[in-house]
């Protein structure tokens, strides 16, 4: 679709506006002229393609309101639906001659939506302003949807701090991190109130008064987690991808693979069932060679970025507060796990866009 003013100059299409499509051939197409903040239609609304078979420019053109004298306004307000609940997506007026009988109001495309109501809506103009309302569903990508388990036992909707940086201010994306970290991010995530009461000893290598005691022990005792066949818990050693993905599993039930996207993931693998459950449930994807390496140690960039999909936590990396840009030293913004680590280390109110991710209301510094 090309816009252009009466002079023949071009105009550029409001943000957001869908200006091409991909359509089948033979088809009928008609396409709609969009509204341009600032001009007013002069000609023809839409335009039809019959039987279309090769590739065609739908032009419209417009004129400056200034040059038009005697104009009615009429807000329209688009609205985007999703299930059931209402965000306008954008607002704008439109104006009509005065004088000049029923005025037609076209519905546009609008790029992740698909039109719930009628594409026209024809207004007798009887007041100086009217409103029309377009609705639509959203139909774009979303983040994967979080399982009813999950919410029932890790705190999902209360976005708090889950992991910490080191006393040198660091927070070590690249790092590995260690089983007794990790039995700590689960720890401080369950929602009951029981994580504190004092269960049995369990491993022969976990102190009584360690900073991770209690949440190891926990843990162990609601089988999320296993030690060795030697008794031990090791939680001084870095933890797996395989293990740390088990572990994620222990919270939700296991979902069956219709397929194994990694050639490096053999049936015989002992984690083999809970990779494949998480593939399936889009908490993880594999390296870009088509590898998960199983048994590679997992770094801390990578842990919260599962974590994130497990829990249903998202956040764009430009909308990132500008005061947590520099949050931790060896955290730049250009790292591919900035948001998520930004994300998992900061306690934050929020709400939700139609896409899953979150727009900060709060946060604590």
């Amino acid at each position: 679709i090309a816009l252009e003013k009466t002079n023949g100059q071009p105009i550029e299409a409001p943000a957001g506006i869908q200006t091409s499509y991909e359509v089948a051939k033979n088809t009928d197409v008609t396409v709609y002229a969009p509204h341009v903040p600032g001009y007013v239609l002069s000609g023809v609304q839409s335009k039809t393609y019959p039987d279309i078979d090769t590739d065609q420019t739908a032009t419209f053109t417009y004129k400056p309101i200034e040059d038009v004298v005697d104009l009615y306004t009429v807000p329209v307000t688009v609205r985007g639906v999703v299930e059931g609940t209402g965000s306008v997506l954008y607002s704008y007026i439109v104006y009509k001659p005065k004088n000049s009988g029923a005025y037609v109001v076209n519905a546009f495309d609008v790029n992740g939506f698909q039109l719930k109501t009628a594409r026209t809506a024809t207004l007798t103009i009887v007041e100086e302003a009217l409103t029309q309302t377009f609705e639509y569903k959203y139909t774009g990508k979303r983040r994967p949807p979080v399982s009813d388990k999950v919410k029932e036992l890790l705190e999902t909707e209360k976005h708090i701090q889950y992991i910490y940086g080191y006393e040198d201010g660091t927070v070590r994306p690249n790092g590995n991190i260690t089983r007794a970290e990790i039995a700590m991010i689960f720890w401080r995530l369950l929602k009951t109130p029981d994580k504190y009461r004092a269960v049995s000893d369990t491993f022969s290598d976990v102190e009584n008064n360690a900073w991770y005691t209690q949440a190891v022990k926990y843990l162990a005792h609601i089988d999320a987690i296993v030690g060795y066949p030697d008794g031990s818990y090791k939680p001084g050693s870095p933890i797996t991808r395989a293990e740390f993905v088990t572990i994620c599993g222990q919270f939700d039930d296991l979902a069956v693979a219709s397929e194994n996207p990694f050639t490096d993931l053999k049936s015989s693998h002992w984690a083999y069932s809970y990779i494949l459950s998480a593939y399936s449930k889009e908490w993880l994807t594999g390296y870009p060679n088509g590898t998960f390496k199983p048994d590679e140690y997992i770094t801390r960039g990578e842990v919260v970025t599962i974590l994130n999909r497990v829990l249903g936590r998202a956040l764009y990396a430009e909308d990132v507060p500008n005061e947590l840009l520099n949050r931790f030293p060896d955290l730049p913004t250009s790292h591919w796990a900035f948001a998520d680590v930004i994300e998992a280390s900061v306690a934050h109110e929020y709400t939700r866009r139609l896409d899953d991710y979150e727009t900060w209301v709060s946060w604590k510094k």
